[in-house]
């Protein structure tokens, strides 16, 4: 028997709101669209069907239960682009975008100065989506420009996962199954001019939600020391082996380590290191020039 839209809608808000979900309204849409067969660009009727009804509950029973949306759905969005999403791979999120925002500027600048062609490299690629964004928006922005882009992956999962969002996003992309802190002779030495790198980072003493524990692999949560700095200061060592003289590290940490890896950037040889605030004012992004 047909069920109102709207009575279908309100109840999965209220079981999301209920469950602790502080976005629960965005979510109730989402799952609602994702499911009812409707999704954004056409209008949703006013009754749904037995079956349509069943799948939006199911998942927000899902949902309530903990389930991350990603996993529900079985892909991802960044950015503009939707993605393959499968378990054990890390989920990318939103607070990484400002990360491709600093990577582009950075691009169009050397660009600008007639730097050319570049070559951006990828550590810790996970998805692959900072390079999917990255390739797919600036293909549209420097459609005459000459960008090629490497990513490096040792997790088999992720590896399988990034493959698949490039080979639909940044076809010309390379992808080398490689440990992102062990570059030599996987890459060429200071061959790139930009690298950018989301790594795992977090203290590995933080509690964190049974959301994230449960969901995203641990190897690509904690920085691998009490600080989690180990794992990124890593990353510098291998980003210095990478780029070239002019070359930048853009790479995103944790709200508590921005003042350490400035330290450490230029304890390696960076030339210049600052930290960049995110959205919420919080220190969550180094750049680094060589």
């Amino acid at each position: 028997m047909p069920k109102a839209t709207s009575v279908i809608i309100k109840s999965v808000r209220d079981q999301l709101a209920e469950a602790g979900i502080t976005s629960y309204a965005r979510e109730a849409e989402l799952i609602f669209r994702h499911f009812s067969g409707y999704p954004h660009q056409y209008a949703a009727p006013s009754q749904l069907d037995d079956q349509a009804v069943a799948r939006i509950l199911a998942a927000s029973q899902k949902r309530s239960d903990g389930v991350p949306l990603q996993a529900i759905f079985g892909e991802m969005y960044f950015r503009y682009l939707t993605l393959e999403y499968k378990p054990g791979v890390f989920i990318v999120r939103p607070e990484t975008e400002m990360l491709v925002d600093l990577a582009k500027q950075t691009i169009h600048q050397k660009l600008a100065q007639g730097s050319g062609p570049i070559r951006v490299l990828e550590l810790c690629l996970g998805s692959g989506a900072i390079t999917a964004a990255l390739a797919s928006e600036l293909a549209a922005e420097e459609p005459e420009a000459k960008i090629s882009y490497v990513g490096v992956e040792i997790d088999s999962a992720a590896y399988q996962v990034a493959a698949i969002n490039l080979r639909r996003f940044a076809p010309s992309a390379r992808i080398l199954k490689a440990d992102a802190l062990q570059l030599a002779g996987i890459v060429a030495e200071h061959s790139f001019d930009l690298v950018v790198c989301n790594p795992p980072y977090i203290p590995e003493q933080r509690q964190l939600p049974a959301e994230v524990i449960n969901y995203d692999p641990a190897r690509a949560l904690f920085g691998g020391s009490d600080d989690g700095l180990k794992i990124p200061q890593g990353i510098l060592a291998s980003a210095s082996y990478a780029l070239n003289d002019r070359g930048v590290l853009i790479m995103e940490h944790d709200d508590t380590q921005g003042v350490a890896l400035v330290n450490s950037a230029k304890e390696q040889g960076y030339q210049e290191a600052q930290t960049i605030r995110d959205l919420n004012a919080r220190d969550r992004f180094l750049v680094a020039k060589i």
